[in-house]
């Protein structure tokens, strides 16, 4: 069996090492996803010099095994996680396979399948820090609107002393989003949020508020590996025309300087958040793979 553990803080940085100089452009693979979502997927992991074995709770299918993430002798590491899932009572199941390893994993597994829910959204910073682009054109016009109409509204790096600023936000944003108070989801977003802050520093995150005296309009949170920024949290008021454009517009300009790319994560299969996610025109949408089809 593999000596895996509960995927950790510690744990974040030993990965991040491991994956920076490589092209893993899905959310999944970004460390710091992975701890913050950690109290829902349960990931856990095993380092060994020649590779990194992660598997995790995938809901309604059950333990999932990421492609052994490394440089050794693939055909060996495949062996040793479908072993281990055979003497641990688990269906062998792989995910997610990013598109790198989609050639070498199918010489081990007869079918791959595309989950559109997964898939992560990829955008360039520049072409987001100033909307300047044709297509951007009706995003401009919801930022000057709102600049207009909250003329004190300003951003701010964000602090761990924020988290009560970031609650009352919460609180307002739920008014907007009223369906999804009190589901698994809302608790699910508002403990990785949580955890976010607690680990602000450790974790090297950073991230913008959009504000003025009254009111905070956006929240926005992400972690860097390489030239992708991973933006975790993402959230801004609907009511508020132009709030999510300038959440957005504000967040690339402050981000743009230390990554070229900016991740939106996935939609997880939610209809407005895919429009909205495809609106801001990816330059890449980076397939999931998965040894099953959700």
């Amino acid at each position: 069996m593999i000596n895996f553990h509960k995927y950790a803080f510690l744990d974040c940085k030993k990965l991040k090492r491991y994956i920076e100089n490589d092209d893993y452009w899905l959310c999944q693979y970004n460390p710091i996803w992975l701890f913050v979502w950690s109290d829902y997927y349960k990931p856990e992991i095993c380092f060994r010099h020649d590779f990194t074995f992660i598997r995790f709770m995938m809901p309604d299918v059950g333990m999932c095994y990421y492609p052994p993430i490394g440089k050794g002798d693939l055909k060996k590491a495949m062996k040793d996680i479908e072993e281990d899932a055979r003497e641990r009572g688990f269906d062998f199941y792989l995910a997610p396979v990013p598109d790198s390893m989609v050639n070498p994993i199918s010489k081990f597994s007869d079918k791959l399948y595309e989950n559109r829910d997964f898939d992560t959204y990829i955008c360039s910073s520049d072409a987001l820090s100033f909307f300047k682009e044709k297509e951007y054109k009706e995003k401009r016009k919801l930022c000057e609107k709102f600049e207009k109409q909250h003329r004190d509204a300003v951003y701010k790096p964000i602090k761990k002393d924020d988290f009560g600023l970031i609650l009352e936000f919460i609180t307002d944003w739920n008014q907007d989003h009223k369906d999804q108070y009190n589901t698994p989801y809302f608790y699910k977003q508002l403990n990785m949020i949580k955890k976010c802050m607690d680990h602000l520093y450790e974790l090297d995150l950073f991230g913008i508020i959009l504000m003025d005296e009254k009111k905070v309009y956006g929240v926005a949170i992400a972690s860097l590996v390489g030239n992708v920024a991973t933006l975790h949290v993402n959230l801004a008021l609907d009511s508020i025309p132009g709030a999510s454009e300038e959440l957005m517009q504000c967040f690339a300009r402050t981000t743009s300087l230390r990554a070229r790319y900016i991740s939106l994560e996935m939609d997880s299969g939610n209809e407005e958040e895919r429009k909205k996610k495809s609106s801001y025109k990816p330059i890449k949408l980076e397939k999931y793979f998965a040894t099953f089809n959700l």
